[in-house]
This record gives C-alpha cells, structure tokens and sequence, in this order.
C-alpha cells in the first residue's frame, strides 16, 4: 500500500451541521517529511474542523466539500489549532499534502498563496484561544 493510499484510508470522518464542519471517527497519523524536519502529526477521534475555507468566488477551483481537499485541510486545521509548529511550517506541511496527493500545480499554488495570504487571520484567533484555554 503507497503512502497516499495509507493516508486516504486512515482518513474517516463524518460531516457535521449539514456538511459545514466535519469531525474524525478514529485517530489518524501523518508523518510529514519537510526540508526542516521529519515529525508525525497524531489526530484524535472526535477533532472537529471546517475543510478548506475557500472564498464562493473562489469555488470553482475547489470548494470546502470536495474530498480531495479534505486531507490537507484537516492536517492544516489541526496544525494551525495546536500551533506545535510555527505557521509557515504548517503551511509548508499544507502545500506538502497538496504535493502528495497530486493536487494539480496551478491549484496547489492558489490554495498555498490563499493561506499564506489570509491565514494570520486564523492563526491569530486560534493563539488566542490557546492563551485563554492555557489560563483556566
């Protein structure tokens, strides 16, 4: 079994709130191998996340729904949520997916340019969250 395959059928996840979010049904693991470093990424049954956050004008090329968007997606959620990386690792481990499961070139690079644009926007609420959650 390729490592794509692997990654595919470890993948299992159910929609939530008529398909605007999904939530995983077993555990998932991804071991990235970045030009920096080689580190796996452990998910947990019941994470929650909201596929790629694509513009409407923008859907023609991918909308949240489509499920060859939602492997790197999820990965990229999950990295921007814990923030265990820095952001431009996680967006480097997004691109890498999108590399791995043959998103075609110009694709991958209107999805890569989008987070690395508008994702501070993300970035910025989730370290928030973490600080607050870290508090308590």
């Amino acid at each position: 079994m390729s490592k794509l395959d692997k990654l595919y059928s470890s993948i299992v996840i159910s929609p939530l709130h008529w398909g605007r979010k999904y939530i995983t049904i077993k555990d998932i693991e991804y071991t990235f191998k970045t030009f920096w470093k080689h580190f796996t990424v452990y998910i947990k049954k019941g994470f929650e996340f909201d596929g790629a956050s694509i513009p409407r004008l923008f859907h023609i090329i991918g909308t949240p729904m489509w499920t060859d968007t939602l492997p790197w997606a999820l990965f990229h959620d999950y990295l921007y949520r814990k923030q265990y990386v820095t952001r431009e690792q996680a967006d480097q481990c997004f691109n890498e997916l999108m590399i791995e499961t043959k998103v075609r070139f110009i694709k991958r690079n209107l999805f890569y340019l989008w987070v690395r644009i508008w994702g501070w926007v993300a970035w910025k609420k989730n370290k928030k969250t973490l600080q607050k959650n870290k508090k308590h």
